[in-house]
């Protein structure tokens, strides 16, 4: 998703401060819950060409740098979920068996990698203004990491990082998938 459609979506972000800029100094998007005793915070970052590529849930917005940068939001609740159905408060049990064994793990959190191919049409290529069907395959790779308190889950981060070539392999990253 283009990260200029977030506004659309969540609402504007105070004048005041128009965007975040997080640890890394990526630009990004904060958003809260209105709900006042939901602490509930998304943080939306963009890649370099203006496409949301992690997006970051968490129990309570106090684990934000700079909450102040928050817009508060209906659409934004306990409630939210990824599309496999990780959510906060959950155990680490119910994560491990929708998300599998996690690649790399400890006593606060895992981190689960997959990596998915997928052949590329002309239109396809087309749209990423590449002439003459350069492209053949994409390679997409998503990495989940969720962090836990006392074994529940109180925040996940999902990254997605793709590469366009003409052979199907992603030099330096395994075969297997997590889900």
């Amino acid at each position: 998703m283009r990260a200029e459609r977030l506004p659309g979506l969540f609402g504007k972000i105070p004048a005041s401060e128009p965007n975040l800029e997080d640890m890394h100094e990526i630009e990004g998007w904060c958003y809260t819950s209105a709900t006042p005793s939901d602490k509930t915070a998304v943080l939306f970052i963009s890649d370099l060409d203006g496409f949301v590529s992690t997006i970051a849930v968490v129990s309570d917005v106090a684990f934000i740098r700079q909450p102040s940068l928050c817009a508060r939001t209906p659409r934004v609740h306990a409630g939210l979920a990824t599309v496999s159905g990780i959510r906060l408060g959950m155990s680490r049990t119910q994560v491990r068996s929708i998300l599998g064994r996690p690649m790399a793990a400890d006593s606060w959190r895992d981190g689960i990698e997959s990596v998915k191919r997928e052949p590329l049409t002309p239109a396809l290529n087309r749209r990423l203004g590449w002439e003459g069907n350069r492209a053949t395959h994409r390679t997409r790779l998503q990495k989940v990491v969720v962090w836990y308190e006392k074994d529940r889950v109180i925040g996940f981060e999902a990254e997605e990082f793709s590469q366009e070539g003409s052979s199907p392999e992603l030099t330096g990253v395994s075969n297997k998938t997590s889900e």
